[in-house]
């Protein structure tokens, strides 16, 4: 098994997914490419496709159509002829059924299915039982040490391996053609710089490219937790902290009081510091959740930060494209980078730090519209915290000028 990675063609140009895929299936058995949003639906100006559809086209990859099968019966085949006649360059030649309330439908469904020429009916996953898929995030958090726990992977998987044929599955993924694409040499520096990276259930939300351009800069990667832990890794030269659900884990955090003043001395002492999305509600003065329930954090930002959804919300996150004019710990001067914004916290300033990197508003729905608006700071030289989460593939010298920059001399 592999890390997922993010190769979304609305954050890296043609090329650089092409050399991804190249890299990232080299060795491997099975390559599964997990579409976000309609097959035809057209992606947003700027990416490196027009659709998935023309993604799966440009790549010769077949496609597996998932199916919300609540609902259905046996039209459900009328659905999926039309996806197949849509493009005829599109090869759709697999069906899954999701979410499926109860197995009396499903002889019937299958025959229909089984009708279309070329498509094979792979299974069907049943809808689960609510304490396996169902359950809301915030239910886990008094019973578990992560929102996606080790049994709720193990359910889902066996409701997964009861419905799905594998073994069609998989012969449907040597329909695919060859991958022809020119190989890019990648080069990994000596190991030459440690990182210190937040890593438990609270904090894990990341681009999987970031930390191996960190690897292939010379970095090496340490592992911490800011629940756990009392202590930043010894003898590193800077930290990278992910976004991910502060909100649920909050009391923990809190009470912790050791590591968040740690964090702000080696902040202070001008240590190199990178974070993103919702770590940067942790490194506020305080966090309120959803609920309205306030939590004092690290402080070594000017803000309060608040959660804008419920804890079982997930909200789609927009892609952007950022950019900055100034020097930063990401880049010698001007910088231009694309990434995800995190939406689920606003925050007040108490008073208004640097911006690092702004984002040209287009929605014209937007009180900003027509704008250029903040969406990284860099309250210090060493600090850089982004509302997004920057994929650094889209600048891959960023990696390399992070490690450059916390071996440097420098005074706080």
């Amino acid at each position: 098994n592999r890390l997922c990675y993010t190769i979304a063609p609305t954050l890296l140009d043609e090329s650089t997914i092409l050399s991804s895929l190249r890299r990232l299936s080299d060795g491997t058995e099975l390559a599964v490419f997990e579409g976000s949003g309609g097959l035809y639906d057209s992606l947003p100006e700027g990416s490196a496709y027009g659709s998935l559809a023309d993604f799966a086209a440009a790549t010769k990859t077949p496609v597996i159509l998932v199916i919300d099968g609540r609902g259905f019966g046996e039209s459900v085949a009328a659905l999926i002829q039309g996806f197949k006649n849509y493009r005829k360059d599109v090869h759709l030649a697999g069906v899954i059924l999701n979410r499926l309330p109860n197995k009396d439908a499903l002889p019937k469904m299958k025959k229909s299915i089984e009708s279309i020429s070329g498509v094979q009916f792979l299974g069907a996953v049943r809808q689960g039982d609510p304490h396996q898929m169902g359950a809301t995030l915030a239910s886990y958090r008094a019973h578990n040490p992560s929102a996606l726990t080790r049994n709720r992977v193990i359910g889902t998987g066996n409701l997964i391996k009861e419905g799905i044929d594998l073994d069609a599955f998989l012969q449907v993924a040597k329909l695919a053609a060859p991958l022809t694409t020119p190989v890019k040499k990648i080069e990994f520096l000596t190991r030459r710089a440690r990182i210190a990276v937040a890593d438990d259930q609270a904090f894990h939300l990341t681009i999987q490219d970031n930390l191996d351009l960190l690897r292939r800069a010379g970095a090496e990667l340490v592992p911490f937790s800011p629940i756990a832990d009392q202590n930043l890794p010894k003898n590193c030269h800077g930290v990278y902290f992910p976004g991910g659900y502060p909100q649920l884990y909050a009391p923990d955090l809190q009470a912790n009081v050791a590591i968040r003043k740690s964090i702000r001395e080696y902040i202070e002492a001008g240590g190199a510091f990178y974070a993103e999305a919702g770590a940067l509600s942790y490194l506020s003065r305080r966090l309120t959740t959803f609920q309205g329930i306030a939590y004092e954090m690290v402080g070594a930002l000017p803000w309060q930060a608040s959660a804008v959804y419920a804890d079982d919300i997930q909200p789609d996150l927009p892609r952007d494209l950022l950019e900055g004019k100034s020097p930063s710990i990401l880049s010698k001067s001007s910088l231009s980078i694309k990434g995800l914004r995190e939406i689920r916290w606003t925050y007040r300033f108490e008073s208004t730090p640097p911006t690092a990197l702004e984002r040209f508003d287009r929605d014209p729905t937007s009180s900003t519209q027509g704008s250029n608006v903040p969406e990284a700071f860099s309250p210090r030289p060493n600090l850089f915290v982004s509302r997004c989460y920057l994929h650094w593939a889209s600048q891959p010298e960023v990696a390399s000028h992070f490690v450059d920059y916390a071996l440097s001399p420098r005074k706080p």
